[in-house]
């Protein structure tokens, strides 16, 4: 069924008292009749129009790649974050399976949405767990031969998460969940952007991006979820739509603070203005000891006072303003993210080609041959730029990158599942012994090539060759993965 004949019913009194709840409840009380009678006439409409508007502009990016006649059957939703759409249809199936849910995915977790999950099995007649299946060490793709597909059946939904900005071939779990029936449910925020070329597997029934932030589009928050014309995906969506339309409408206030909240996430985080130089620089000079950047930058991501992620349920499970849908309007139309995916194409290569071979297939497992000709193809835009510590030791990695000025931290997008069954979980090694680096971008051919330099050096330091040609004939590196410093910044 298509959009156009599925329409949100407001909640009595929700949208009409859009303006009243913006401007808060300190007005004068003679105010207060002639803002609801205006907003009672004027909001309701703009607010509609605007945001069927940001829905066909969504949908027309979607047409690129799937056609028109997928799209125009399927329904388009934009939210106020990818988030919200992840715990609606948690909530749908956990309601349809009577609070048990088992979800089929691989090892290694968006930080976020784990994190929703665990909350979610702190509650009252809630019993969560899940389906590992594990990637593979080398080169970091799924473990296919490890799939069993008596065990997936009796799954209740697949979730495919996509990795590190380049779609993960996981085509035996959408087969198989379509082949039982089982919802399948696609993460494609990691999977190049919206606006690359990779737009969702044929077999998912739903598939979701963010606009929030470093996210492409650069909405400073939103989520956009595609639901396809399959059983479970309208099913899914009028659940979804259904819980929408009883959350409240995000107020002015409300996304000024957001706003400002990422603004200086964004400034101390990714260095903007040099404002992390001048911070560390100047502490350093108080504390009289060397600027550990990796430190500093990990605390910024820590400090919930400014961290933008959207934790809290009294966040995300709200309604998108008018101000939030002005600024998705403004991030869906932007024309540069094509001219950002042909840089970062260039910039990749160039930073590969400075590296040896030998050292980039353990600074960089995943980037095979195969995966960068795909993330070529697909013309997407990444997140951020990633490095591997081979030999477990991160700390001594982020040293390096310390002593070279380089800004890293530990990552905190991905976790490995606290309660896995997995004997050998290489999700873990992963997640434990990954940094961020500045995203490619960011950086001039100059930069580019001091940082190949530098990451050269570090493996050299750690003696990272040899220990690949000790660890086998199939030169597999071993991963020595360390615990204590992971974190829950996303």
């Amino acid at each position: 069924m298509g959009m156009d004949r599925i329409h949100p019913q407001p909640r009595e009194g929700g949208l009409s008292r859009h303006l009243q709840q913006s401007l808060g409840d300190d007005l004068p009380p003679f105010w207060i009749p002639a803002l609801r009678r205006c907003s009672q006439l004027l909001v309701p409409h703009f607010y509609d129009s605007l945001k069927t508007e940001v829905e066909d502009t969504f949908r027309d990016i979607l047409r690129e790649s799937l056609g028109d006649e997928t799209v125009s059957a399927g329904n388009a939703m934009v939210t106020h974050s990818c988030r919200t759409i992840f715990d609606c249809f948690i909530r749908t199936l956990l309601a349809r399976n009577g609070g048990t849910l088992r979800i089929c995915t691989n090892s290694v977790h968006f930080g976020s949405f784990y994190r929703i999950l665990k909350a979610m099995n702190l509650e009252d007649g809630v019993d969560i767990d899940f389906y590992e299946i594990d990637l593979q060490l080398d080169d970091w793709s799924l473990s296919t031969d490890s799939v069993s597909a008596s065990t997936l059946k009796s799954c209740d939904v697949v979730l495919c998460m996509h990795l590190f900005g380049v779609p993960l071939d996981q085509t035996v779990l959408f087969e198989l969940g379509h082949k039982f029936g089982i919802p399948v449910v696609e993460d494609c925020v990691q999977s190049g952007s919206l606006y690359s070329h990779y737009k969702g597997h044929p077999l998912s029934d739903v598939c979701f991006w963010s606009g929030g932030l470093d996210k492409t589009p650069s909405c400073f928050g939103g989520g956009f979820g595609f639901f396809k014309a399959t059983k479970h995906g309208d099913d899914l969506y009028q659940s979804t739509l259904s819980m929408l339309s009883s959350f409240d409408v995000d107020s002015w206030s409300d996304r000024f603070q957001s706003l400002l909240n990422q603004l200086l996430h964004l400034m101390l985080a990714k260095n903007y203005c040099f404002s992390l130089n001048l911070v560390g620089y100047v502490g350093a000079a108080v504390m009289r000891q060397q600027v550990k950047w990796s430190e500093l930058q990990l605390s910024v991501r820590r400090n919930k006072a400014i961290a933008p992620f959207q934790h809290r349920k009294s966040v995300y499970l709200r309604r998108p303003s008018i101000y939030q849908f002005l600024s998705i309007r403004h991030g869906l139309n932007k024309t540069v993210y094509s001219k950002y995916a042909a840089e970062e194409i260039a910039k990749r290569d160039l930073l590969l080609k400075c590296i040896p071979t030998e050292c980039r297939s353990l600074l960089f497992p995943w980037m095979t041959p195969k995966v960068v000709a795909a993330m070529r193809a697909n013309e997407g835009i990444s997140e951020f730029l990633w490095v591997f510590a081979a030999n477990g030791d991160r700390k001594a990695l982020l040293d390096h990158l310390d002593e070279s000025r380089w800004i890293s931290m530990i990552n905190t997008t991905w976790v490995h599942n606290e309660g896995t069954a997995l004997e050998d979980n290489v999700g873990r090694k992963i997640c434990d012994g990954l940094t961020y680096l500045p995203n490619l971008c960011q950086l001039d051919e100059r930069q580019i090539r001091k940082l190949a330099d530098d990451l050269v050096q570090y493996a050299k330091d750690q003696e990272l060759v040899e220990l690949a040609r000790c660890s086998g004939p199939d030169g597999r590196h071993d991963i020595m993965a360390r615990d204590g410093d992971e974190d829950d910044a996303n």
